[in-house]
């Protein structure tokens, strides 16, 4: 399923804060481009001095991918809207890279896992390599800001017991959409966070509410491991996260960043 599903609509630009850095796939390539209004203009490497060049495409005619590469690493946090204050900063674990999955595709929910949750969240994509950082010096090393859903299965934690130290609740293929697009040279603290399943509400926050914000998480992160542009950080999920239902589409959006879109297929 790709962004042209009709059930699915090409992502709107309206309201984005900043300029949209996006990974799609034309005519078989995948290439890092910049989307202005509904033109498609590659930029080569996004880091290393992009270029503009002339438009290549429409967004119609693109499929999305996950604005993140293989070599790249996802970082999870756990327990940041707790409103504890007793803590040096937030619980950290990693997402596998097979998790990643894009805007518009289906995240697959296998047979034997007991039920999938969404959980919407503010993903920080670091621009530079960051190791030991203040919190004065992380927004520096921020490239930019997209959607996560972190899907998650409770059930597994169950299965295996409330004194488990396993991650496999958080680690099947599929389980992390990214996207659609980066957005660049904007603050998010301030933004609010929402979710719908199936056009319902299910999540709203503003990320004011989060316990550590981006700049404390990135430099508490940096402290335990080395952070490389490209690296992905999803912030945590605010209450009001529920369980999917095979067929469901949800939504996962963030104010001036965008909206993430997938459906779930069980297998």
């Amino acid at each position: 399923m790709g962004a042209n599903d009709r059930s699915i609509p090409v992502p709107s630009g309206d309201g984005i804060a900043g300029p949209r850095i996006a990974r799609v796939e034309i005519g078989g390539r995948a290439l890092w481009v910049e989307l202005r209004g509904d033109d498609v203009i590659e930029i080569g490497d996004r880091f290393d001095s992009p270029h503009r060049g002339a438009v290549i495409a429409q967004v119609s005619d693109v499929r999305f991918l996950p604005p993140i590469e293989s070599h790249n690493q996802i970082i999870g946090i756990m327990g940041n809207f707790t409103k504890r204050t007793d803590r040096r900063g937030p619980g950290i674990f990693i997402k596998p890279i097979t998790t990643i999955n894009a805007y518009g595709a289906d995240v697959l929910w296998p047979a034997d896992v007991p039920n999938v949750c969404m959980e919407s969240e503010l993903a920080v994509v670091i621009g530079k390599t960051a190791k030991n950082l203040s919190e004065a010096e992380a927004l520096d090393c921020v490239f930019g800001y997209t959607v996560a859903n972190d899907v998650t299965s409770f059930g597994v934690i169950q299965e295996e017991g409330v004194s488990s130290h396993s991650t496999r609740f958080k680690m099947y293929d599929t389980f992390l959409p990214l996207g659609p697009w980066i957005v660049t040279g904007i603050t998010a603290d301030h933004r609010r966070l929402t979710s719908r399943l199936n056009g319902q509400p299910k999540q709203d926050i503003l990320l004011t509410e989060l316990d550590f914000n981006v700049a404390q998480t990135v430099s508490w992160i940096s402290r335990v491991l080395t952070l490389r542009p490209g690296d992905v950080i999803s912030m945590g999920t605010p209450p009001g996260f529920g369980d999917m239902a095979d067929g469901d589409i949800v939504e996962c959006e963030i104010e001036g960043i965008g909206v993430l879109t997938n459906r779930i297929v069980k297998i």
